[in-house]
């Protein structure tokens, strides 16, 4: 490669991965306590929906999720079992906190599996560019950009 030619990708390359970046934060305490709150409706939960109706076991639960922490830990346990609540749950919460880099994480999530490709990669672009050693985004974001044709 050219000096000149180094200097044009080095430069896009800068800019390119630059627009995306914003500061983001990880509230791990945040979390802890969340989970530690949700372990009685967590047990509950686990109870119930081996003796109840899936439905009323999963409103016990979502009825517990009255933090932006709790909704993205119960859109966790809900992402197998009920693909619309986990996806607004996890809305929710990055909507109230869009700098929160688990709730970027699981909204691109759930953006990608609902094919909404295009926001998904804005999202695993703003999230690469502040945790680098997480390869599992360049999977998820190389296939957003194949299914937009870039």
């Amino acid at each position: 490669m050219k000096p000149f030619q180094v200097l044009l990708f080095t430069t896009v390359y800068f800019f390119s991965s630059s627009a995306h970046a914003q500061t983001i934060s990880y509230n791990r305490d945040l979390i802890e306590k969340a989970k530690s709150e949700l372990e009685p409706a967590i047990i509950a939960f686990s109870s119930c929906i081996v003796t109840s109706a899936t439905k009323l076991c999963i409103d016990n639960l979502t009825s517990n999720a009255t933090s932006d922490y709790k909704k993205y830990l119960i859109g966790g346990m809900l992402y197998e079992i009920d693909t619309s609540k986990s996806f607004r749950l996890h809305k929710e919460a990055y909507l109230s906190n869009p700098q929160e880099r688990n709730f970027i994480l699981e909204y691109a999530i759930e953006l990608h599996r609902n094919r909404q490709y295009a926001e998904a990669a804005k999202l695993f672009e703003t999230y690469s560019a502040n945790i680098k050693n997480d390869s599992r985004i360049y999977v998820w974001l190389s296939d957003c950009y194949i299914n937009i044709g870039e």
